[in-house]
């Protein structure tokens, strides 16, 4: 399984909290990546505690997350991200979803 974290919105929040959860999910066997929608610049990465020698880091650069994912090899299985339409193209259901929602 993999998972994947975004930073800006989400780790940033509590990089503590995040990495304590990203290493519990390798620690039960996971893939854990980052993907975010820009470069980092390295002093942001080590304020928040994230070594990319350590954990891959995909940047989606004007691309949906999920396909720069899947371009770098990973096919995401769970996502953690603040921002889930930056994630893949997604249809608004509007038959068989209950409008009391």
């Amino acid at each position: 399984m993999t998972i994947a974290f975004d930073i800006d919105g989400t780790i940033s929040l509590d990089p503590d909290t995040f990495y304590r959860v990203i290493r519990e999910f390798r620690m039960a066997g996971w893939t854990t990546i980052i993907v975010t929608g820009a470069e980092q610049p390295p002093e942001k990465l080590k304020r928040l505690k994230i070594d990319s020698d350590d954990l891959p880091i995909i940047v989606s650069a004007g691309m949906f997350k999920e396909q720069s994912a899947r371009k770098a090899g990973y096919k995401v299985d769970v996502w953690v991200d603040d921002m889930p339409g930056v994630i893949q193209e997604t249809l608004i259901l509007k038959d068989g979803v209950d409008s009391e929602l």
